[in-house]
């Protein structure tokens, strides 16, 4: 299982019965002559590891709109604790 799918897991939870390709947040597009099928719900990059596939096993917020929420990838971007220095980290000084 992909690593952004288990991070969706376990954020949302898993959805037993669904397909991530039936959901309304599944996005299918097209760049540059290659098909692109990515989630909203987890976020969008130019790269392949965002990159979604249908088959997968839906997470908690099947068929639930994002609205104004962040996508998920973006979440640690904007937490609160990241100013927290964490044991045994090394810091830079200049």
């Amino acid at each position: 299982m992909k690593r952004q799918l288990q991070r969706m897991h376990k954020q949302f939870e898993k959805d037993h019965i669904h397909k991530c390709g039936d959901c309304s947040c599944f996005v299918r597009g097209a760049y540059r002559s290659k098909v692109l099928q990515k989630c909203a719900r987890y976020g969008f990059t130019h790269s392949i590891a965002s990159d979604w596939a249908q088959k997968w096993q839906a997470c908690g917020k099947f068929n639930v709109p994002l609205g104004n929420e962040r996508p998920l990838i973006e979440y640690h971007k904007f937490r609160e604790d990241k100013g927290i220095e964490i044991d045994g980290q090394i810091r830079m000084e200049g």
